[in-house]
């Protein structure tokens, strides 16, 4: 059993802020070899005239306005939103670890629906470890138990399981394409290429630097754009790594703002819990990783760091770039709080409400943001 932890040691419940997730990463074979090849892509550095060159130093509200606050439905409890994906209507997909359940709620946040998978597979273990919406508008199950996924209609009718190939990746992109790309870490990670049933057509992307990170530490992200290019983003590098959909290399993109600082070494790969615990903290301590990469805009990446600075009070770093290569930012910009999903242009957190006069957890609200710097 491998547990996928945060950098600083922390669990995802503490402070209501991040994430974690524990499930069993089964020995993964190296499956069929498409186009694409292991590689020193990850030495490649972005062009720097593209960085911003401002040291200041922005808050949140000088990058982004707050449009609303959407109150998730009452008539079901959530107890916390671990994972959101917004679709182009604004429906908010909610995973919810504490409760084991995944709901759909509409753009104002009227529960429409729990996803049940027991339909399609009676007896079914419900572990979800995230859903995600998927074009052209059907909705995604990756679970964290036998099944391993399942397809859900776009109202969240259970549709179908995925083949007994799949095994649950690291990272999960459903692309613009049709096709599923996952990040799997075994002796080497590599980037597959899957169609919707989950088996495997390609793998490319191979390295094994900073293994045991990607296999331990949770972070990074891979987002299709309508053009196919997938931009891949890994916990351990502030940058994000442009290939083809058929696995090409094409550049690295981003910028190490003044306040990252860089992994310098891996996890150990053989140590005790108390051990690697103890790694972690000190990786965390020492280090910025990659939180999440988001497709802000058609063309707007928003990578998300996390550990900037030593300060508790400034916990992510958030770089804004377009897909070909322009940083945006004019200077770091800092704040509390990540952002968990982002849709045409607004991106989207989950706040927890104090307990009311009653003595009850409210359900978390989710708060939308638009971006107000200009390209």
């Amino acid at each position: 059993m491998n547990e996928i932890i945060r950098p600083d040691g922390r669990s995802g419940w503490e402070r209501g802020r991040f994430r974690t997730l524990s499930f069993a990463l089964l020995g993964l074979g190296l499956l069929a070899v498409g186009c694409g090849e292991s590689g020193d892509y990850l030495s490649r550095v972005p062009d720097p005239a593209f960085a911003s060159s401002s040291d200041e130093v922005l808050g949140l509200e000088d990058a982004f306005e707050h449009r609303r606050s959407i109150p998730l439905d009452t008539s079901v409890i959530v107890g916390t939103v671990t994972y959101l994906d917004v679709d182009a209507q604004g429906r908010l997909l909610v995973t919810d670890h504490v409760s084991n359940k995944v709901f759909l709620f509409s753009s104002g946040g009227k529960h429409l629906r729990t996803l049940d998978a027991e339909p399609c597979h009676p007896g079914f273990n419900m572990r979800p470890i995230r859903a995600y919406f998927a074009p052209p508008g059907d909705i995604f199950l990756l679970n964290g138990g036998g099944p391993w996924g399942y397809w859900f209609t776009p109202d969240g009718a259970c549709r179908e399981g995925m083949s007994d190939e799949f095994m649950p990746p690291r990272l999960l992109a459903p692309g613009e394409d049709g096709y599923l790309y996952g990040l799997y870490a075994a002796d080497q990670y590599e980037i597959r290429r899957m169609d919707r049933r989950g088996r495997t057509l390609s793998a490319f992307g191979r390295h094994d630097a900073f293994r045991n990170i990607v296999l331990r530490i949770e972070g990074g992200g891979i987002v299709q754009t309508g053009d196919h290019r997938l931009y891949v983003a890994f916990p351990f590098s502030p940058y994000v790594y442009v290939f083809e959909e058929e696995g090409q290399f094409v550049e690295t993109l981003g910028w190490a703002p003044p306040y990252y600082r860089a992994v310098d070494k891996d996890l150990p790969m053989r140590s005790s819990r108390g051990q690697l615990a103890e790694a972690i903290r000190d990786l965390g301590q020492r280090h910025s990783m990659t939180y999440n990469l988001l497709l802000l805009e058609p063309s707007v990446l928003m990578v998300q760091h996390i550990n900037p600075y030593r300060d508790e009070d400034e916990e992510v770093g958030i770089v804004l770039l377009t897909t070909d290569g322009r940083v945006l930012n004019e200077g770091a910009i800092l704040t509390d709080h990540p952002f968990l999903a982002a849709r045409n242009g607004l991106a989207y957190t989950s706040v927890q409400p104090e307990v009311d006069a009653a003595g009850y957890l409210p359900n978390p609200s989710i708060e939308v943001y638009r971006r107000s710097v200009s390209p």
